[in-house]
């Protein structure tokens, strides 16, 4: 394997992964970093991909791992150890501003872990308010992200570690409620809706 190889070799694995879900979209749209967070801006994720389900987007990230070069000395581990995705309903998120409106909530969330080091865990719960720099008028129905596994995006093994795929689930008022009283039922809210009907 070249160096060159060697440098994409983490990306090269999320997209594999992701394009297994996905063949018949071997052209996602993607929003890259305006100016990425190690260089003074405000994006983390080198990219977000976003993939056509048929009724839904799939957005998926790229950065929260080393998806170039191994650079911690962890070596049973990519980085933060995760990547996020989420899943939009299309319907009322046909527009670009909700597109990329998506893709920048992607990177606030992005944000907490490497501006707070908070590393997400399955059953952690992100509230809309702890976002900055987001378009909080489009996501009217959402008052919350409940992180859990990817039903469909199973853990990897790359040359820099393993990497799992952690999924941002809607909670509207009821379910987040719901959430509080420990009974979280999230069996409806798969594919987020983010603007009221």
């Amino acid at each position: 394997m070249s160096t060159c190889d060697m440098e994409r070799s983490g990306w090269d694995a999320l997209t594999k992964a992701y394009q297994a879900l996905y063949p018949d979209d071997d052209n996602p749209r993607q929003y890259n970093a305006l100016v990425h967070y190690d260089a003074g801006g405000l994006d983390p994720l080198n990219m977000v991909s976003v993939y056509d389900g048929g009724d839904f987007w799939h957005f998926v990230s790229y950065g929260l791992t080393e998806i170039f070069e191994k650079v911690t000395e962890y070596k049973d581990v990519s980085g933060y150890g995760y990547e996020l995705n989420m899943r939009l309903a299309k319907k009322g998120a046909e527009s670009e501003e909700v597109i990329t409106s998506v893709a920048g909530l992607m990177q606030a969330v992005a944000r907490l872990t490497y501006r707070d080091a908070r590393i997400f865990r399955e059953g952690d719960l992100v509230r809309l308010g702890e976002l900055d720099h987001i378009n909080t008028g489009l996501f009217t129905n959402i008052k919350a992200f409940l992180i859990t596994g990817d039903p469909d995006l199973d853990a990897i093994d790359t040359v820099n570690g393993s990497v799992k795929f952690l999924t941002l689930t809607g909670l509207d008022k009821d379910r987040l409620n719901d959430w509080y009283d420990g009974h979280p039922d999230i069996s409806a809210t798969r594919y987020i809706t983010m603007l009221e009907p």
